[in-house]
């Protein structure tokens, strides 16, 4: 309908650039053509609606042979009863087929014992709630009293069954508590059971009981559920087809009315006049391209820029001094290998990562182990820098190397760093996993402390690095077979070194701790 409401309005716009005469010619065009679509519809709705209006009157003379003299309301408590009775019914079947299970215990049947609990469950029940039924048909009164009567036993085999199973408290408390020997102890059900015989007794009264009220809960709920059941149905059916007559009347008043407002809707078109000075952009594809537009630039955003935001070398020494063991056997070259492949699982997105191998010809003969970037677009759920990472580890797991260097020219390393981080605009940062004890151009492994006055024999010979604004860590400087004095004199010497540098020495430590101190930055 709003479709032809629609179309009549766009002819009416298409018709204020004609003459009069076709203008009227259009309106009656829009009217007759609205007039036989809703004839044609109205008569389809009539139709509906004397089929819905034959089915409530069915539905109505069904419902009178279903109430039986009951106001509906009283159905419907009557069902929400059966359906209560239906849901206890279940609970009183599992302490029953519980409670059977135990009485058929010293016949020693094992699962077997199970089946036939079962069984005698399912049989008495049914055959209890036939037999409750057939005397209730007959005689409602009768049924009354015999439910009365069931209901007596049944509380006073309960009652007997209490007494019987508290007698057998004693023994069972005497029986649990007693200390002997394990073979005694693996026999206490045995032992116990043979001394209570009577408790065989007080469960199969209990179980007897629980069978006659199941018998009772079941016909009770089957009862009220056959009886209301039906009557409720019929009255969802009749609300629905209710609901269906009155919906078909109210589009029957619509498409009657249908014709006017169509010719209205053409008047007002003619009225507004032909599209011509609209806004190109407000159209329909234009908005849809604008929208496509839009959320291109929104995942493109979202997916982040590629350019590095740091960039990160490590120094990996690979000297023979590295080999040394602690109590554990474990060497440093493997534990800073391990220590690389935490900071690849925590590395940062935006990376610039380049590890590079200590020995003895650090600079003139390069060893650039690895050089890879990690991009800045985490994606949506973080996948892609997972994927990064775990690539880069494995790549790094795969790189056999060894610690067999005949020296370690660690000068040499700091200057081949200085010019990987050259031209770079990012962050910058050197971690270095050694011992510190350099060998090429200076001897720092053979004294027994390190002279600080050594740093001006460095800057002569042009060995310091040019490190401006790089953040530096010297990680996991061992201290296997050296005194304190000689280590503490080490780090001073160092200090020095990278203070000349120029560089921001964040951590010298026999440690490799990460995390906290690239925090502290």
């Amino acid at each position: 309908m709003k479709q032809i409401l629609t179309k009549a309005y766009e002819d009416g716009r298409k018709a204020s650039a004609f003459e009069p005469q076709k203008q009227q010619d259009l309106k009656t065009n829009v009217l007759e053509r609205t007039q036989v679509l809703s004839s044609e519809k109205i008569e389809q709705l009539k139709i509906k609606g004397s089929i819905l209006t034959e089915e409530r009157k069915r539905l109505a003379g069904g419902m009178e042979r279903l109430l039986l003299g009951r106001p509906i309301e009283a159905h419907r408590q009557n069902y929400h009863m059966g359906l209560f009775y239906a849901a206890l019914f279940l609970v009183i079947l599992v302490s029953e087929g519980w409670l059977l299970t135990w009485t058929l215990a010293p016949f020693g049947l094992g699962a077997e014992g199970f089946v036939v609990a079962i069984g005698l469950m399912i049989v008495g029940t049914v055959a209890l709630e036939e037999y409750l039924r057939m005397i209730h048909a007959k005689n409602p009164t009768v049924y009354d009293r015999w439910k009365m009567l069931i209901v007596f036993f049944s509380a006073t085999f309960f009652i007997v069954a209490i007494v019987l199973l508290s007698n057998a408290r004693s023994a069972l408390i005497s029986t649990a508590s007693s200390s002997g020997a394990l073979e005694s102890q693996v026999n206490v059900a045995k032992d116990f059971y043979s001394n209570t015989k009577f408790v065989y007794t007080a469960i199969a009264l209990g179980s007897i009981a629980i069978a006659f009220v199941s018998g009772i809960v079941l016909q009770e709920a089957i009862s009220r559920i056959i009886v209301s059941g039906p009557v409720l149905s019929n009255a969802r059916k009749t609300k629905s087809i209710e609901n269906a007559i009155a919906a078909t009347v109210t589009d029957i008043s619509a498409w009657g009315a249908l014709p006017k407002k169509a010719v209205a809707e053409y008047e007002h078109g003619l009225l507004d006049g032909p599209r011509t000075g609209e806004n190109p952009f407000l159209s329909p594809v234009a908005m849809i391209l604008a929208a496509i537009i839009l959320i291109l630039f929104i995942a493109i955003t979202a997916r982040g820029e590629d350019k590095n935001v740091q960039s990160l070398v490590i120094l990996v020494d690979l000297s023979g001094s590295v080999q040394g063991t602690d109590y554990l056997e474990k060497t440093v070259f493997n534990e800073n290998i391990k220590f690389v492949e935490e900071i690849i699982r925590k590395i940062e997105p935006g990376t610039h990562l380049r590890i590079v191998g200590i020995t003895d010809r650090s600079f003139d003969k390069p060893f650039l182990i690895m050089d890879r970037e990690i991009h800045r677009g985490k994606g949506y759920f973080s996948e892609k820098l997972a994927k990064e990472k775990l690539d880069l580890l494995n790549s790094w797991k795969q790189i056999k190397i060894e610690a067999k260097s005949r020296g370690t020219d660690i000068f040499g390393a700091l200057i081949y760093s200085s010019l990987l981080f050259e031209n770079e605009a990012c962050q910058k940062k050197l971690l270095i996993l050694s011992d510190m004890r350099n060998t090429i151009n200076l001897d720092l492994e053979s004294p027994a402390i390190v002279d600080e006055k050594q740093i001006q024999y460095v800057k002569t010979k042009g060995l310091i690095a040019d490190l401006r604004r790089i953040d530096v860590w010297a990680l996991g400087v061992s201290t296997v077979s050296e005194t304190y004095q000689y280590w503490n004199s080490l780090r001073g010497f160092w200090t020095k070194y990278f203070e000349k540098a120029g560089a921001h020495l964040v951590s010298y430590s026999a440690e490799r701790r990460w995390d906290s101190q690239l925090k502290s930055n």
